[in-house]
């Protein structure tokens, strides 16, 4: 079992019509910065982040966007790895982020999903000093970063094949998200 059914029994993982705040509409949204709610399922989700992340190119930090801090916390905590971490404002990233970095140190940013934002604020942390050349994706979607080495916990395909497989969701329902994601 991937954890799937976990994080749709939880309401993590939703199914429906969701609609974006561009106006774009989405069968599907995963909501996981509820995973502090579920520390059972916290523990396994991050038990399942370091072996993705053991065969990844050493780091020295562990960088998280403000949706992922309950993940990367429990990643930091579970590795020793110091963890940097974004507030989520509007403010320049030198005074946005929270942590203990200076320039050239290797780092892994840690993402619900990756996607344009992920690839901005690679960017904008390298002129800050953080070299960001690894991601760990919680639930890869498909988006292709460039200059990163992407890991993932979990892949919508997966995610989507469990849950038809234990007929949690409807065929119409999994060929929607495939061709969506």
């Amino acid at each position: 079992m991937t954890l799937a059914t976990p994080l749709f029994k939880a309401g993590i993982l939703q199914f429906g019509r969701f609609i974006a705040e561009d106006g774009t509409a989405s069968p599907y949204r995963i909501r996981l910065e509820m995973l502090a709610a579920y520390p059972a399922l916290l523990q396994q989700m991050t038990y399942r982040g370091v072996q993705s992340l053991a065969s990844a190119t050493p780091f020295d930090r562990l960088v998280a966007l403000s949706d992922s801090i309950p993940i990367a916390t429990a990643l930091s905590l579970n590795t020793g790895i110091s963890l940097v971490y974004s507030r989520g404002t509007d403010e320049p990233l030198v005074h946005d982020l929270v942590g203990a970095y200076d320039v050239g140190h290797p780092a892994c940013l840690i993402v619900n999903s990756a996607n344009e934002h992920t690839s901005e604020f690679i960017q904008k942390s390298h002129k800050v000093g953080l070299e960001i050349h690894t991601v760990l994706e919680v639930i890869a979607q498909g988006y292709t970063l460039p200059n990163v080495t992407q890991h993932s916990i979990l892949t919508i395909p997966a995610v989507i094949h469990e849950l038809r497989q234990n007929n949690t969701i409807t065929q119409h329902m999994a060929d929607a998200v495939l061709k969506y994601a």
